[in-house]
């Protein structure tokens, strides 16, 4: 089938219950092609956002084509958002997530549609022509500072390495909302971002209902174990167990015990004064660093998918569907109404307990992270991967092969018979995985393989919507004692005519342990 033309016919057919477009079934591709289809569907869309930006531009030389110097900075002025080609971002590094924060702050979503750039320390002289490499180090930064050990905004498990929501997140909501316009962003323009969440969290954000007592198991593999333990009992569950139908959860210092079937408290302990607030679901509902008063906890009503309407479940597998629940209590009932768990409620136990740790508990920060999400990328795009596609899509391949990466390499001044090629992959060949993300990332600003297949660039029109991997190595003149050097921008390795593989294992080794910036050594 003709890649292009499938995903344009997807793009333009509408939703109804009598007919289903073969893309909204992502299933029965493989996962190449569900990317392939993805990418393909963002393209168009950027290229419909670049033709009207370039048909605005036309329109205003026809109507006024030797405009004066004071009409034109007026112009300038007025139309800069509709004939803009480009979404700009100008950040520092010193400032480099509330610069992003400050430039995507109330963007409209004409911009958002455009392909993206990033200008990373323009002002301080830093030169970077961003052809790719600058918005993957963009991304890289950003995510260092935003996943680190006692971040405000995520947790991340020692074990895994995976990270999550922080339940009782004490961040403003909008912080959330930008950062999902980032991730949003990042995915709609192909960038393989340096993170790693579970698979229920790319569940969530399609849609599906996350109550499954087997989406703990990837990141919280001890409650896993113990509600299927409970769940496959054969004793006496009330009696031997002697379980209270509560979930516990520790955040800002408070510990609590939640009445799962009457969302209340029951108890709390807290070393210093407790006050009874509002928790995760509703907690510390900011506008600005205004925080709401406690007391109004039950006037407040939940946040809800307040941005694009899912599609049509006719035209999706998936189960798309908007939660209406009451906000929590912050009183505290008598502990002696607590029902105790038994083996006729056991299964209902497990599911709400599931439900809360999945959504309830980090409800507010996942609504306002989806809802910044869909600004970016609307939701029926997503439905043309499967989950596990789709965490491959925006977290990469974190397990590097050889064998991909040099078939996904291009050469200039070398060929594959060229001796310092040779020298060059037996070398890389010898590399524990460490090493070898150390080297994807000097050269392509990425420790990751983003997610596509080396032999595809002929599958979409010639790689129009930039599926294919750059990894290019460049033979260059210089002295063959300099060290090697890359352009992150075009994903090029600077590699000189070493006369010994000796020499080039030395080099290698210096250039990688001290690249900073744009992969310069």
């Amino acid at each position: 089938m003709d890649m292009y033309e499938m995903t344009k016919s997807w793009v333009q057919h509408i939703p109804n219950d009598k007919q289903s477009h073969i893309l909204s079934w992502p299933a029965i591709f493989v996962k190449e092609l569900q990317w392939e289809f993805f990418r393909t569907a963002c393209y168009i869309r950027m290229q419909n956002a670049w033709c009207h930006a370039t048909f605005a531009m036309f329109v205003r030389l026809k109507m006024i084509p030797h405009p004066d110097l004071k009409t034109e900075r007026y112009l300038d002025r007025r139309t800069k958002l509709l004939v803009a080609n480009y979404l700009v971002i100008r950040v520092s590094r010193e400032n480099l997530l509330m610069d992003a924060y400050d430039q995507l702050w109330q963007r409209e979503e004409q911009e958002l549609q455009k392909p993206l750039r990033v200008r990373i320390g323009s002002d301080e002289g830093e030169i970077g022509h961003d052809l790719g490499g600058v918005q993957v180090e963009f991304f890289n930064l950003l995510c260092q500072e935003l996943l680190v050990p006692d971040s405000p905004l995520f947790v991340t498990d020692p074990t895994t390495h995976l990270s999550w929501f922080r339940p009782g997140s004490l961040e403003p909501l909008y912080r959330y909302e930008l950062l999902g316009l980032l991730f949003g962003l990042a995915a709609y323009n192909s960038i393989t971002l340096p993170v790693s969440f579970p698979l229920v969290f790319y569940k969530k954000l399609q849609g599906y209902n996350v109550d499954d007592i087997e989406d703990l198991k990837e990141n919280w593999s001890d409650i896993h174990k113990s509600l299927h333990q409970l769940s496959s009992y054969t004793g006496n569950v009330e009696e031997d167990l002697a379980m209270e139908y509560i979930c516990s959860l520790t955040a800002n210092g408070v510990s609590l015990d939640l009445d799962l079937r009457s969302l209340k408290y029951i108890r709390a302990s807290k070393s210093t004064s407790f006050q009874p607030v509002i928790h995760a679901e509703v907690l510390r509902y900011r506008i600005g660093n205004t925080s709401v008063d406690p007391s109004l906890a039950n006037s407040l009503s939940w946040p809800g998918w307040t941005f694009s309407t899912p599609p049509s479940t006719s035209d999706s597998p998936s189960t798309f569907s908007t939660p209406t629940p009451t906000p929590i209590s912050t009183s505290f009932p008598s502990i002696s109404s607590i029902q105790s768990v038994t083996s006729s409620n056991r299964q209902e136990f497990i599911s709400r307990y599931t439900s809360y740790h999945l959504d309830l508990s980090i409800r507010p920060q996942f609504y306002f992270f989806a809802k910044g999400f869909y600004r970016a990328l609307p939701p029926r795009t997503l439905h043309l991967l499967t989950p596990s596609a789709f965490q491959l899509l925006l977290q990469g391949e974190s397990y590097i092969s050889v064998e991909v990466l040099k078939e996904s390499t291009t050469y200039d001044g070398y060929d594959t018979s060229s001796e310092q090629i040779i020298w060059f992959w037996e070398i890389v060949e010898s590399f524990p995985q460490e090493k070898l993300q150390s080297l994807l990332e000097f050269v392509t600003a990425c420790k990751r393989m983003p997610a596509t297949s080396p032999n595809n660039s002929d599958v979409l029109n010639n790689g129009r919507a930039g599926s294919r991997m750059r990894f290019k190595i460049v033979a260059t003149h210089n002295d063959p004692n300099e060290l090697p050097g890359s352009w992150t921008c075009f994903g090029n390795l600077l590699l000189p005519r070493y006369e010994s593989k000796e020499i080039m294992i030395e080099k290698l080794k210096v250039a990688l342990e001290n690249s900073i910036g744009f992969g310069q050594a």
